[in-house]
């Protein structure tokens, strides 16, 4: 019974270190990547691309309806539309092994946007954001390496759409929005 007062000491003590480091992480502006505050003219928008069914417009639709973002069927129901202007995945052989059985590559996606307002005007953009990785292949291991060539292109649809909320979520990006108002 007696080391009851000091568990219950550790534990208090444990609670209030954990309490301090959240205050401490979220005044010097720490968030978690991905959990951006949409701005309010966000909240309701048209989503244009070349290509709807292109596997990064899936994602980023798929994004944006998680962060609860309206997207309209028609341009004229928002106040902004989010016009992706080009997806373009590409992948670049950077070096062979001598027996030919381990190639790498360098993949990389790269994604150009805009935003347009309700009259047409585009008042941000446009602006391209990249995102690339490194991949190795051997010879000997076909069906792992197309899952993980998968895995990595997935990682980087999801890096190029938090990109695309940290551009809007910019200063500059802010800036532009507030012409939406």
């Amino acid at each position: 019974m007696q080391n009851h007062p000091q568990t219950l000491k550790k534990i208090i003590t444990q609670l209030f270190f954990i309490v301090f480091i959240c205050f401490t992480l979220t005044d010097c502006g720490f968030h978690l990547r991905g959990d951006e505050m949409i701005p309010p003219q966000m909240r309701v928008l048209y989503l244009a691309s070349p290509n709807p069914y292109d596997p990064f417009i899936v994602q980023l639709r798929n994004s944006m309806k998680s962060k609860k973002i309206v997207i309209t069927d028609t341009p004229q129901q928002a106040l902004l539309t989010l016009q992706i202007l080009n997806v373009a995945f590409n992948q670049r052989l950077t070096s062979m092994s001598a027996n030919t059985q381990v190639r790498t590559y360098v993949l990389s996606y790269d994604v150009s946007f805009q935003l347009i307002n309700a009259h047409g005007q585009v008042i941000y953009g446009p602006i391209i954001v990249e995102s690339s990785m490194s991949y190795n292949t051997s010879d000997t291991q076909l069906l792992g390496d197309t899952q993980q060539l998968n895995m990595k292109k997935k990682q980087m649809l999801q890096d190029i759409v938090v990109k695309i909320f940290d551009r809007i979520n910019s200063e500059q990006g802010r800036q532009a929005l507030q012409q939406v108002l």
